[in-house]
């Protein structure tokens, strides 16, 4: 048995004829068939004609993506998906959003999707994430069709990682003094996606009474007779190093930090920036001294 089109298919919504031939010893027995193709997205119908990912304000609310139709025919997107890199995180923190049923799109028109909340109509469609999904420094976005084939990709580059984003205010430029008799000191800076943060300790600032409750310390920073068994907050770092915890720990030492909030950044976007030092027993009986630290943050607003 052989199937023949005639002619090729193709996505015009016009009938196809396609016509079953069995082979059999009495000879060959054709029937015609009229049939239509069913209606998909092809690669060549849709462009993402932008990306803002870094509005002014706040990003949430102004975090959009632009389609476009660009072929001659109206287009139905039931099915189709709308998917970001799914960095910081890897493809599980990967956010896929699908088009409402139904929802169509005129030839040569254009609509947004936004990522926050809102009324979905025929040229706004709303995620409705509770969080900004489009990286400030690079990201790339993907829509898919019925199949799961990616039928139009967008890919920007703000800055390279590490480099401060052009147009940036700084926001937060404070001394803090970090206590080693404390767990830990807020810095006042919570991080946003794209941030540039320097952290800058005094080194001539330093002062430490040591503990002597602790009387040894060993490889990788580990406590040695000590009564309860205590670890130093960070493992390797030296004994009263300074260290920046946003979701990492990080060590920052006598030595300048300057990073951008980003996915290859060890701080991490959406925690407070707290400085530490990796004191043997923070608190602890004849425990005094810290760091003087000037920390500053700048933020495209």
């Amino acid at each position: 048995m052989s199937l023949n089109f005639a002619p090729n298919p193709a996505k015009d919504n016009s009938p196809v004829l396609v016509t079953i031939t069995a082979d059999g010893p009495g000879g060959n027995t054709s029937v015609p068939l009229i049939c239509w193709l069913a209606e998909t997205v092809l690669p060549g119908d849709l462009t993402i004609t932008g990306i803002i990912a870094d509005p002014p304000g706040p990003d949430l609310p102004g975090e959009l993506v632009t389609i476009q139709n660009v072929s001659n025919l109206p287009l139905d997107l039931t099915g189709c998906t709308l998917e970001d890199e799914g960095f910081p995180g890897g493809l599980a923190n990967r956010t896929t959003y699908r088009f409402p049923p139904g929802f169509t799109v005129a030839p040569g028109s254009s609509f947004k999707v936004h990522t926050g909340s809102g009324t979905d109509s025929a040229s706004d469609l709303f995620m409705g994430r509770p969080k900004p999904i489009w990286n400030n420094d690079f990201d790339s976005a993907i829509v898919r069709n019925l199949a799961g084939d990616p039928v139009a990709t967008f890919a920007y580059i703000f800055t390279a990682p590490g480099v401060r984003i052009p147009g940036q205010t700084k926001i937060l430029d404070s001394i803090v003094f970090v206590d080693q008799a404390l767990g830990s000191t807020f810095s006042g800076a919570l991080l946003e996606d794209g941030d540039f943060v320097v952290i800058e300790p005094d080194p001539t600032s330093r002062s430490f009474s040591g503990d002597f409750a602790v009387p040894a310390t060993g490889p990788g920073g580990a406590t040695t007779n000590a009564p309860d068994d205590r670890t130093w907050p960070f493992a390797g770092a030296p004994k009263f190093v300074l260290l920046a915890d946003a979701g990492v720990v990080t060590v920052v030492g006598a030595s300048r930090l300057a990073e951008v909030i980003n996915r290859t950044s060890m701080l991490r976007a959406g925690n407070p920036l707290n400085l530490l030092i990796n004191d043997s027993a923070p608190g602890g009986f004849g425990a005094w001294g810290g760091y003087s630290v000037r920390v500053r943050q700048y933020r495209k607003v």
